[in-house]
């Protein structure tokens, strides 16, 4: 009698991924589901089942699996998390090749950055606890998910997911009431860090009080979004409620209902002292 083995947990990643690329996020949820049976506790899956019951603000549900992810991936070698630019090549090779095995992410190293240099790209240990600390800033636990915000900047294998974690951690301390912590964790960025997407960079010159908040310029695409939400989110703490609100409301407007920023804009309507 013969045996299948179950596809290789990278084939259920890129199956997700296609789902999510066509805004079908209950059926990534479903195929990485699907892979967990067959590869339990896996933390690539985890990881982003995680994410994507991050994007439908399942909350709870993202931080289960999250802290699963984290776990999982404790005194292991980290590895390479890529993002689309780096998944789509996979998933040709998979629909080109099926009978060929899809390769695992590289492992960190400055040999497989080194080609990175100018991509928005992660590690798998730092997109974990950066997502997790997200979920955790969605569902208003600010002190935990700036805790965490502080280990995705800690362990960020480039400039630019570095550079989003203490975006967001900042928030987040603020949020808590601890500013102190807030400008020391801002402190850790140089103002002049090289970055392949310039919108979370922006945010921090706002934070720093290098420029004034208010609404940006330009297109308004997911890099408008997420900066006119950190300036949304600054005047609030700020105590400028009318232009956080008139912001958080053009944030909303543009329909970018999968962006990190428009969920939080719309948590954020939700705040109070």
């Amino acid at each position: 009698m013969t045996t299948t083995a179950p596809p290789e947990r990278m084939r259920f990643v890129l199956s997700a991924k296609v789902y999510s690329y066509l805004v079908r996020h209950a059926d990534a949820i479903r195929v990485l589901s699907s892979g967990l049976e067959h590869h339990p506790d896996d933390p690539v899956l985890l990881r982003h089942r995680g994410e994507f019951h991050l994007t439908v603000r399942a909350y709870r549900p993202a931080i289960e699996d999250l802290v699963r992810a984290a776990a999982g991936i404790e005194g292991r070698p980290d590895q390479i998390d890529p993002y689309q630019a780096q998944l789509l090549p996979l998933l040709e090779r998979a629909l080109l090749a099926p009978h060929e095995p899809v390769p695992e992410p590289e492992l960190v190293s400055p040999e497989a950055l080194e080609p990175l240099r100018g991509a928005y790209v992660g590690s798998l240990a730092s997109s974990v606890w950066y997502h997790l600390a997200l979920a955790r800033f969605l569902d208003g636990d600010f002190v935990g998910a700036a805790r965490d915000f502080e280990v995705a900047a800690d362990g960020a294998a480039l400039p630019d997911t570095r550079v989003a974690a203490v975006n967001w951690g900042y928030l987040a301390h603020r949020r808590a009431g601890d500013r102190r912590a807030a400008d020391a964790l801002l402190a850790t960025v140089a103002t002049d860090a090289p970055l392949a997407e310039a919108s979370y960079g922006d945010n921090l010159a706002v934070y720093r009080g290098e420029r004034e908040p208010g609404e940006p310029s330009g297109r308004r695409d997911r890099s408008w979004v997420t900066r006119a939400y950190g300036n949304a989110a600054f005047c609030w703490l700020e105590g400028d409620r009318e232009r956080a609100g008139e912001l958080l409301d053009a944030v909303l407007a543009v329909g970018d209902t999968t962006s990190f920023a428009h969920i939080a804009a719309l948590e954020t309507r939700t705040w109070t002292d």
